[in-house]
């Protein structure tokens, strides 16, 4: 495991952390390297088309963890251009399908032929005539166990809602990649917090932007008081609490929760910070609400 040390200074700078790990460690040993697309928390779009590069100079297969890459990346997602050799992602975050809508791409189809599901599938003993039409590698996925696969009905559905009510992928990156930068500016100004990046603008989630936090009266800058913060505004502040410590900042009415985005506070490098995210139906108004919310506290 690389321990990716931050404040990141450039691309290169996080190539070379990859670089020097594989110069240190014991390459033989690797059978496979899993590299998130880009990172929650964090918020750091790897460069994978580099790693994957580096890493297969060291024979190396790579997988992409994409489970915020789809929606989110950019526009349009191009499989066939990726150079991993597998990549996993999900349609629910971004894409506005429901949970349990994911891919799994395999670029080598014999290699794809030889992956095993974790559940015994309908089509593990594949007939002749079955392969007219489908691989190995599909029909030892299809229909696993008892699995309800309705989720993976709504996407269709979810791409119609993005073009006809949205306006378009285009029109969706445009307006969340926007708005995320136009709230991460309004935050450090008010908090006075300018210049305290820890990634580079080229390796920043297009609709994720990670703040610090000014100095807090009741907060010390560690990890337990950043989970104590957290708690604090769901708490006392109006703030519902989602998955892993994330909270919303809702400026709504209950039950309108994500119409404010999401937000997390963790402790890095001996400061707190803030992840913001931005969904399509944000407005500037629900960042000024969480800068409110903060500058109440300093």
């Amino acid at each position: 495991m690389i321990d990716i040390q931050l404040p990141i200074k450039s691309k290169q700078k996080l190539i070379q952390q990859f670089q020097d790990e594989l110069n240190n460690g014991n390459v033989d040993n690797i059978c496979l390297a899993v590299i998130d697309h880009n990172t929650s928390q964090t918020t750091i779009i790897f460069p994978i088309d580099e790693l994957t590069e580096l890493l297969h100079a060291y024979g190396i297969p790579v997988l992409i963890d994409g489970a915020h890459g789809p929606g989110q990346v950019n526009p349009y997602l191009s499989l066939a251009k990726l150079k991993c050799d597998f990549y996993i992602g999900t349609y629910h975050k971004w894409m506005y399908a429901v949970r349990g809508c994911s891919f799994l791409f395999i670029r080598d189809l014999s290699i794809a032929n030889q992956i095993q599901p974790a559940n015994t599938t309908w089509g593990y003993r594949s007939r002749a005539f079955q392969l007219d039409n489908m691989t190995h590698f599909h029909l030892k996925f299809f229909h696993q166990g008892t699995r309800d696969e309705s989720a993976l009905f709504t996407l269709p559905k979810a791409i119609d809602f993005i073009n006809s009510m949205v306006g378009g992928f285009e029109r969706t990156y445009e307006y969340n990649s926007i708005l995320s930068s136009q709230a991460k500016i309004m935050l450090e100004q008010r908090w006075n917090t300018q210049g305290k990046d820890l990634v580079p603008n080229d390796t920043q989630a297009p609709y994720f932007k990670m703040i610090q936090l000014p100095d807090l009266r009741e907060y010390k800058q560690t990890d337990t008081e950043a989970i104590r913060l957290l708690t604090d505004l769901i708490i006392y502040h109006n703030l519902i609490s989602m998955i892993r410590g994330q909270v919303a900042w809702p400026g709504r009415p209950p039950g309108a929760c994500q119409a404010a985005g999401q937000a997390g506070s963790s402790g890095v490098n001996q400061q707190l910070y803030i992840r913001i995210g931005v969904q399509i139906y944000n407005r500037i108004e629900d960042y000024i609400f969480l800068a409110d919310t903060i500058h109440k506290l300093k």
